[in-house]
């Protein structure tokens, strides 16, 4: 009888053991679930942090290279306005150099003209000299 009673109690106690494990189990399995939440909520959360900052990155990317193109643009600009700054007086640079060549040519056509004259009266003089004091 005693082994009897003492395999009973060791059976109740094998089945509490067991109550107790699977408790324990249960337990654990509660805690590995909200764990597991925990952390797929922070990776959650750092997925979309970083996905916001990847998306700011971005953002900020484009507006520099919209800055950097509207700069080239500008300095485009400017070159073709110095560019043609720079003709216009080359232009009118020639323009003078063409009227001072101009002006020099005619300035000597009329020393010759006025030099011939005073050639003409000269002799005209001299011969009107020579006619009175041939006379």
């Amino acid at each position: 009888y005693q082994r009897r009673v003492h395999g009973v109690l060791e059976q109740e106690n094998l089945k509490r053991k067991i109550q107790e494990l699977e408790r324990k189990f249960i337990e654990e399995e509660k805690q590995t679930d909200v764990t597991h939440g925990d952390m797929y909520r922070q990776y959650k959360a750092m997925q979309g942090e970083l996905i916001t900052r990847i998306e700011n990155f971005q953002n900020q990317i484009n507006d520099l290279r919209d800055t950097l193109e509207a700069s080239r643009k500008e300095l485009e600009d400017t070159k073709a306005e110095k560019d043609a700054i720079i003709a216009e007086k080359n232009k009118k640079i020639n323009e003078q150099k063409q009227k001072m060549e101009d002006m020099a040519i005619e300035f000597g056509e009329m020393l010759n003209e006025t030099l011939q004259q005073m050639s003409e009266r000269i002799d005209t003089g001299t011969a009107k000299s020579r006619l009175k004091s041939g006379k």
